[in-house]
């Protein structure tokens, strides 16, 4: 029955909040527009943050220090063999 389910929705007990005529209608679409806009617009600065970490150009780091002293025991190796090569005939 329609008229229970209105009487039932129709309090008595006054609610926290702006007052609300019995017969009114709050329209929650244009009191919830700006909390949407807002949170539009923190979702699509955190979305462009995210996609320019993304595309940021990739930087090498520099060597290890293990990589740096492989490359120089390389060098000192060539060097020794060209010296050997140099000095022996």
């Amino acid at each position: 029955d329609l008229r229970v389910g209105r009487h039932l929705l129709t309090s008595q007990y006054s609610l926290p909040g702006n007052p609300v005529t019995k017969h009114g209608h709050i329209d929650l679409r244009t009191s919830m527009d700006g909390k949407y806009k807002e949170i539009a617009e923190e979702l699509f600065s955190r979305s462009l943050a995210e996609s320019e970490m993304r595309s940021a150009p990739y930087e090498f780091p520099e060597d290890s220090p293990i990589e740096q002293l492989e490359e120089r025991r390389h060098r000192l190796e060539r060097q020794i063999s060209q010296d050997i090569k140099y000095y022996i005939p």
